[in-house]
């Protein structure tokens, strides 16, 4: 044991983005989390892959690494929990809903009455 292991089952996680889940809602849970980057990366391949704007397209590349990044590292590292790492993630994704908005068709848009 360390200095920080504790036995009342109190501290840490699993350690993952997909697994934590997994322990906590079950295959519900996970299912949702592997729906919910799955959508989110193919919503950014097809924002890089439509664009015709150039600095559109290199800011969804950026922003698609960034979160490839986080989505692969999340396999090993479960950093959702830390407030000042989470915003990185939900603010590419925003960016990406952003981006989507702004380079969809003028009659997909919402109309406001």
């Amino acid at each position: 044991m360390t200095i920080i292991s504790t036995n009342a089952g109190d501290m840490g996680n699993a350690h993952s983005e997909y697994i934590g889940p997994l322990a906590e809602q079950g295959v519900p849970g996970m299912a949702f989390i592997i729906i919910l980057v799955s959508v989110i990366i193919y919503t950014g391949s097809m924002i890089y892959s439509k664009s015709e704007n150039k600095h559109s397209r290199k800011m969804s590349l950026a922003i698609l690494l960034g979160l490839l990044t986080y989505f692969i590292h999340g396999i090993m590292n479960n950093f959702l929990d830390t407030d000042k790492l989470a915003v990185l993630c939900v603010g590419f994704v925003a960016m990406i809903v952003a981006l989507d908005v702004y380079h969809s068709e003028p009659d997909e848009a919402p109309t406001r009455n």
